[in-house]
């Protein structure tokens, strides 16, 4: 991510990229005036202290803004994956592709920001259009962009013969080429 961030920002002055830790980051309190994260915060495994270190590191007023994804229901291309990955693997709880969905909740965000010393969110919901795609292009990006990839090969189950069962489950569901949306939930909170 780091690299793909450096190309498409040249050689911009001004701009450190390093890799953190979202849990322990190298920064001193108060160091930003704003912080944004795309995508990323539902994978952190303890969201109150991510949370806490988030604002830590933020000046009083600053903003935090954040994207993750709603609902698996709301966002069917994840539905029909997860609906063929967990057949697959029934109860293998590693398998479980659940875990991008589960910050949908403004009740649990409120709580989260809240226990961390963040006023009241902005919390809006957004949904994309997904018009004219490849199914088997967003088959194999589900499959082979996200380490649920390793598990399966562990598992000793071909990746293609995965991307061919979510390929057949998209078209499926939403025809060839692929008609659908994507939603995310935007959240934008200030330090208190």
């Amino acid at each position: 991510m780091l690299d793909y961030a450096r190309a498409q920002l040249g050689e911009r002055k001004g701009i450190e990229w390093r890799e953190a830790d979202a849990l322990k980051l190298p920064f001193p309190d108060g160091a930003f005036g704003a912080l944004v994260c795309g995508f990323g915060m539902m994978f952190v495994p303890d969201h109150q202290a991510m949370f806490r270190e988030a604002r830590r590191v933020l000046v009083e007023d600053g903003i935090l803004l954040f994207s993750v994804w709603d609902r698996v229901e709301e966002n069917p291309h994840a539905l029909a994956n997860a609906e063929v990955v967990e057949s697959l693997f029934p109860g293998d709880a590693e398998m479980r592709f659940r875990i991008p969905y589960a910050m949908h909740d403004p009740a649990l965000l409120l709580r989260l920001l809240a226990g961390a010393r963040f006023g009241e969110p902005r919390i809006e919901t957004k949904r994309i259009a997904i018009d004219g795609a490849d199914p088997r292009n967003l088959a194999t990006g589900q499959i082979r962009g996200t380490p649920r990839s390793a598990l399966i090969e562990k598992r000793g189950v071909p990746l293609e013969l995965v991307i061919d069962k979510v390929t057949a489950a998209l078209v499926y569901s939403r025809g060839n080429p692929y008609r659908g949306y994507a939603q995310a939930v935007i959240v934008e909170a200030q330090a208190k």
